[in-house]
């Protein structure tokens, strides 16, 4: 059991931060569009060099912490003992995901994308789940 009550406190503490580093990702593209738009003086807001710095470090801030925490799920939970078959799908995969440039646009591919999103995340807790489910089995 308290293999079980581990990998649980586990998970959901990588997916707290998981949704943090998305949720940074999310509020510096809305940085970004908000300054494209918002006019001081005549001029595009982010036109002005000290809030282009600005953005510039919250940008670099998101990004580091979402590579820090998909590096730091891909460690504690590393699909060890996965079928390696899923495990390279689900790297291929995520890697396509995340060169979709936003998710704002309301066309075909983009509503694709966010299905894609929605199926892979499930996808991946099911096969660490079944991972961790195999290694409790075992033990």
């Amino acid at each position: 059991m308290a293999n079980v009550v581990g990998i649980v406190l586990t998970f959901s503490r990588l997916t707290v931060g998981l949704s943090s580093a998305a949720s940074m990702i999310r509020a510096v593209r809305e940085v970004k569009a908000y300054s494209r738009f918002r006019k001081a003086f005549g001029v595009p807001v982010d036109q002005f060099p000290m809030l282009a710095n600005q953005i510039e470090d919250i940008d670099t801030c998101a990004r580091r912490a979402t590579a820090g925490a998909f590096k730091l799920y891909s460690q504690v939970l590393g699909l060890a003992g996965a079928n390696v078959e899923v495990v390279s799908a689900l790297s291929l995969e995520i890697n396509e995901l995340v060169r979709h440039p936003n998710l704002f646009a309301m066309d075909d591919q983009t509503r694709d994308i966010c299905r894609r999103w929605d199926s892979f995340c499930h996808r991946l807790i099911h096969a660490y789940q079944d991972t961790a489910l195999t290694e409790v089995m075992a033990s």
